[in-house]
Formats: structure tokens, C-alpha cells, sequence
């Protein structure tokens, strides 16, 4: 008969998940994995955060509308995934701009440094696995 008991500490023991606005997963450096409940308050302070310094945090994010900002993750690359909906990814790597037409089901890879911004036609669900540390720039619409 197996022994169980790592099972039971690390699964048994933990209530479900939902993943969302107030739920991230870390996936830290190595093979483990880590629930994060957050408010959000708790990206402007990403340096206080553990999870943030190292890894990637998988997260999901529902929208509403177009961001009114871009984003840039200047220490790697980060994954999208569209979840539900219809996004338009634009791109900008300081010499070209682009759009990507992702659809439910589809992702793309954002590379390190680029801006990049959501323009959406309809309200989207979108899956992010971002690096760490967390260190994403913005800046506003030009």
C-alpha cells in the first residue's frame, strides 16, 4: 500500500482554487507551486512580495474594455492566452507595430521588453504567465 502522506499535506489539506482578480499562481523557481490570495492593493507593492521575486505568476484577468495603458516586462517574456472572448494585442517594440488577433483558445508570446496593450470589441477573459520578479512598466496611451 503507497504512502499517502505527502498527498495529504500538500492536496487533501488545501481548499480548491478559483484563479482570478483575487487569486494567482506562483510558479517559483523549481518545480513547486504556490496559491496566492490578493487584493488589489497588492500589485503596488510588488516588492514587499515574496512570490514576485523570482519564477512566474500565472494569473487570469476578465476585461471590460480596451486598456487605457501599455505594459512592458523588461526581465522576460510573458505568455497570453485567451480564455473567453476576443482580443486585439498590440505590440510595439519601439522600431515596429503590430497587432495580434487572438481568439478563445489562442496565445501568443509577448518578448521581453516590449509594450504591449489588450484593445478589446468584447469583454475577454485572458490567462498571463508573467515573470518575475515583477518588475512590469506602463505607461500611458500615445
Amino acid at each position: 500500500m503507497a504512502d499517502h502522506g505527502a498527498m495529504d499535506q500538500a492536496t487533501l489539506n488545501r481548499h480548491p482554487a478559483t484563479l482570478g482578480r483575487t487569486t494567482l499562481l506562483h510558479l517559483p523557481d523549481g518545480l513547486g507551486l504556490d496559491i496566492v490570495s490578493v487584493t488589489d492593493q497588492y500589485w503596488e507593492h510588488q516588492t514587499e512580495h515574496d512570490e514576485l521575486a523570482n519564477g512566474r505568476v500565472l494569473s487570469i484577468f476578465e476585461y471590460t474594455a480596451t486598456w487605457t495603458w501599455w505594459e512592458r516586462h523588461p526581465v522576460g517574456d510573458e505568455f497570453v492566452h485567451i480564455i473567453a472572448g476576443k482580443v486585439d494585442f498590440e505590440l510595439d517594440d519601439g522600431q515596429d507595430r503590430r497587432t495580434l488577433q487572438l481568439t478563445a483558445g489562442q496565445g501568443a508570446i509577448v518578448p521581453q521588453g516590449v509594450w504591449h496593450r489588450a484593445v478589446l470589441d468584447v469583454p475577454s477573459t485572458l490567462m498571463f504567465v508573467t515573470p518575475t520578479p515583477a518588475r512590469t512598466e506602463h505607461r500611458t496611451i500615445t
